[in-house]
C-alpha cells in the first residue's frame, strides 16, 4: 500500500520513485508460523535493512554515474 501511494504522488510530481522490500518470510509460507519459529528473527530482519540500504545507495550511484 505504502508504494501505490510512492509511486503515485512521484509520477504526479515527476519525480523518479522506487521501492525496496524487506521479505523475511520464504514464498507461500504462513507469515505467522515462519516469523514465530525464527530465533535470530529481529536481527535477520535487520541484516535485511541493511542489504536495503546498500542496495539503494548502490542504485543512486548507478542513476547518477549512468549519464
Amino acid at each position: 500500500m505504502e508504494t501505490a501511494a510512492l509511486f503515485t504522488i512521484g509520477h504526479l510530481r515527476g519525480v523518479k520513485t522506487a521501492s525496496i522490500l524487506n521479505n523475511v518470510v520464504a514464498y507461500e509460507q504462513d507469515t505467522s508460523e515462519s516469523i514465530g519459529s525464527y530465533v535470530d528473527g529481529e536481527n535477520l530482519a535487520m541484516e535485511g535493512e541493511h542489504h536495503e540500504i546498500l542496495t539503494a545507495l548502490e542504485a543512486f550511484y548507478k542513476l547518477e554515474t549512468w549519464k
